[in-house]
């Protein structure tokens, strides 16, 4: 009830946690050391990473190739996972063409987020928290869906972040999946829940 008075929408309670920032105590004995482990290891992982890489060369590039002010809408599950897409295209492009939609943002903040894109950007980066109710196929008519969602309703939905009335341009969509890795089994999924629709 707390959530409801506080104006938060409660589908968003993941990125709500994410955003606090409170020390906690180790569950159990060596986590911290373990966890430093773990984080050096995913450093070490990210210097090679195949989906980053096939993101910004295979998919950004071509498209800014054929139109350098081309606009791009960025969807991706996860805050953390939204943080480094940001961090890697301002490190190419500047991070002035980089803006974000996600659930710590209230409502005039994303609308500011947005209409910096629109005017100024080139990309906008969103959580699941831009899945409804923005409406961007004014100035952007390609979407890039970083990592898919279990729920085709929101893919659908993130698509209908483009394709509206007055979109006068072929909305592209591109949906990047790991190769014989988990996204295999959400694509096998998503595809047997859209062919039950």
């Amino acid at each position: 009830e707390a959530s409801r008075q506080a104006g938060r929408d409660d589908r968003f309670a993941g990125e709500y946690e994410e955003a606090l920032d409170t020390p906690r105590d180790e569950v159990f004995t060596g986590e911290v050391e373990r966890l430093k482990t773990l984080v050096e290891e995913c450093r070490v992982a990210a210097e090679d990473d195949c989906k980053m890489m096939a993101f910004l060369d295979e998919i950004v590039a071509p498209i800014l190739h054929g139109n350098p002010e081309e606009r791009i809408l960025i969807f991706t599950e996860y805050r953390g996972t939204q943080d480094y897409i940001v961090e890697e295209l301002a490190r190419r492009y500047g991070a002035g063409k980089v803006h974000v939609v996600n659930g710590s943002m209230d409502v005039d903040e994303r609308r500011q987020s947005i209409a910096t894109f629109e005017n100024d950007g080139q990309f906008l980066v969103s959580t699941e928290a831009g899945g409804e109710g923005i409406n961007l196929h004014r100035r952007c008519h390609i979407l890039v869906n970083y990592d898919l969602p279990w729920n085709p309703m929101r893919l659908a939905q993130r698509i209908g972040r483009l394709y509206r009335y007055g979109q006068k341009l072929h909305v592209l969509a591109f949906n990047l999946q790991g190769v014989a890795s988990a996204d295999d089994l959400i694509v096998s999924k998503m595809y047997e829940r859209l062919e039950q629709v």
